[in-house]
């Protein structure tokens, strides 16, 4: 009734029929394959852990950082992540590099699409290497028993303030050239 033309007046006071029709067949032709990416999301960690895999790359991992299980953790995030990584890539080139060409939202090139997913990884996979040996070195800590209830979260707190104050100097610059205007 009258809300769907209302809310057709107000789209069309900001975007042309041609972007709507366009913006349509975006969201359909990434419907399936988001569903079958969110699948493939959901299961890869479940297969990773199940599959014995995890188990086997912990092993060697143990035996080949000499028992220093801080080395241990860093090669098997980097072993999850990375695989993760591998798994994502197709829905991402599709999603962010294929969609994005065909509909006329990008002009990036091949190498630059590449060079912004690894630095998407590098900076995640440090990240999150910090957050889980931190979390590991908490839990290290001898008769500190329930504490670590308290100091995880205020821990968590401390590193997301920490990122959301070098964000703009040290983060941001990784992908984005800026500019500063002191007009």
């Amino acid at each position: 009734g009258k809300k769907i033309a209302d809310k057709e007046t107000l789209a069309l006071k900001y975007f042309s029929e041609e972007d709507i029709r366009k913006g349509i067949e975006y969201h359909n032709r990434g419907y399936f394959a988001g569903i079958i990416w969110k699948i493939v999301v959901f299961i890869f960690p479940i297969v990773f852990f199940i599959s014995g895999f995890s188990e086997i790359s912990s092993k060697y991992f143990l035996k080949v950082s000499s028992d220093r299980l801080w080395i241990h953790t860093i090669l098997f995030i980097l072993t999850y992540f990375l695989l993760s990584f591998i798994v994502n890539i197709p829905f991402n080139y599709y999603f962010s590099y294929v969609l994005e060409h065909k509909f006329g939202f990008s002009n990036m090139t091949i190498k630059s699409w590449i060079t912004l997913n690894l630095k998407r990884f590098l900076v995640g996979l440090i990240i999150n290497i910090i957050i889980v040996e931190a979390v590991y070195l908490i839990f290290s800590v001898p008769n500190i028993g329930w504490a670590w209830v308290w100091i995880i979260p205020v821990f968590l707190l401390v590193f997301e303030l920490f990122i959301t104050l070098i964000y703009p100097y040290i983060i941001l610059p990784l992908f984005y050239s800026l500019e500063v205007s002191y007009s």
